[in-house]
């Protein structure tokens, strides 16, 4: 591990924090300081052309599984219609999710996500042009 590393960081968080420096291309989308903070907003590749969207969910109908650890195969975004969703990465980055500020998600890092009780929300997966 780096030794500027945060001492959560695993091994392993470091190998994904590494995988997805590589796959963006772009150190300051990852920059993480020695608090575990992320000194930027990630955002997504340039050229990411949207492409499916999951159904819209609430608290009540969120499926399970993204209420623990789980990773997605393509670029996304948190896109929040009402309330909030707090999005956990296993790396260690939190980010809650609003109208007005989603979150996006790396391909192939494991999260999770919170919603909170009032939360409308759906996923918007991309590809890349």
């Amino acid at each position: 591990m780096s030794p500027h590393s945060p001492a959560w960081l695993s091994v392993s968080d470091e190998r994904l924090i590494n995988r997805r420096r590589r796959s963006t291309g772009d150190a300051i989308a990852i920059a993480i300081d020695q608090d575990g903070a992320m000194d930027e907003a990630p955002e997504l590749p340039a050229g990411a052309v949207p492409a499916r969207r999951t159904p819209e969910f609430t608290a009540e109908t969120v499926p399970p599984a993204l209420l623990h650890d789980h990773h997605t195969t393509a670029w996304a975004q948190l896109v929040v219609f009402d309330g909030t969703v707090t999005f956990i990465e296993r790396t260690g980055r939190t980010a809650v999710a609003t109208p007005t500020s989603p979150v996006v998600i790396f391909p192939d890092v494991p999260h999770r996500i919170e919603p909170g009780a009032d939360a409308r929300f759906a996923v918007q997966f991309f590809h890349e042009a």
